[in-house]
């Protein structure tokens, strides 16, 4: 594996989160990669490529995002399992109640904290993914947990 691919690999992560599932996701990613060859003259060797595919990436996304409504069904999130029933039965809770809350977040903040949250990228790297500065990204974010705590307190989770 080439060693630009690392950055690569784990783009998909945070998509499902947006997009609403794990097919979707996998939609985009497969749309940003058609995008990313046939942009590839524009492309300049001082970007980094993961940062150059992100932004491609999360305009696929965006797009997607304009054409439907966008829903997060429970189902198609990968999330991490645990053995015990009731933590199975709490965590499912917990998911929806996230899950719920976060598709009432507007699409451009929901997309900067998934990448933040999500994909652990800074703030810097989520300005050059989607071509914002780092003041718009600091104030997406404090927009995204607003309305997201908000949300979450509408649904009776007093502990955000």
């Amino acid at each position: 594996m080439p060693p630009w691919w690392s950055g690569i690999s784990t783009a998909p992560s945070a998509w499902p989160c947006i997009l609403g599932g794990r097919h979707d996701a996998e939609d985009a990613v497969q749309r940003a990669f058609l995008r990313l060859y046939e942009a590839r003259a524009q492309y300049n060797p001082k970007w980094r490529l993961s940062t150059w595919l992100y932004r491609i990436l999360t305009i696929a996304c965006v797009d997607e995002l304009r054409r439907r409504r966008p829903l997060i069904p429970l189902e198609e999130w990968d999330g991490p399992s645990v053995d015990r029933p009731d933590h199975i039965v709490e965590q499912s809770e917990r998911d929806h109640l996230l899950h719920a809350a976060l598709a009432t977040v507007l699409p451009e903040a929901r997309i900067v904290l998934a990448l933040y949250y999500g994909d652990g990228k800074r703030y810097h790297e989520i300005g050059a993914i989607r071509g914002i500065s780092v003041n718009t990204v600091t104030t997406h974010l404090r927009r995204g947990r607003l309305a997201l705590r908000r949300a979450l307190r509408a649904r009776g989770v007093n502990r955000v």
